[in-house]
């Protein structure tokens, strides 16, 4: 289990500034997580769902979305895209 912290360095180590979660269904636009500085938002990014594209959200939303994950698969994906498979393995 990952803390906000552990996102919130990884982010600034990396220079991770997007998360992509998922490609929308109808149009395939790629929604994920932004990250500016020390702030979080959502893009929904099309037109598609009827809502606002950027959408304010908090590191532990977004810490929230990983922790809540369950395939050994996409959680392995998401250890890569963090950095976090390399931490395990310098441990």
């Amino acid at each position: 289990m990952k803390i906000v912290e552990d996102f919130k360095r990884q982010a600034k180590e990396k220079n991770i500034t997007r998360w992509n979660i998922h490609d929308c269904y109808m149009c395939g636009y790629q929604c994920g997580y932004i990250i500016r500085g020390d702030k979080v938002f959502y893009d929904s990014g099309c037109d598609c769902t009827g809502g606002s594209p950027l959408q304010i959200r908090s590191w532990e939303d977004l810490t929230g979305f990983y922790n809540m994950q369950n395939s050994k698969k996409y959680i392995n994906e998401m250890d890569k895209f963090w950095g976090f498979d390399k931490l395990i393995k310098n441990k």
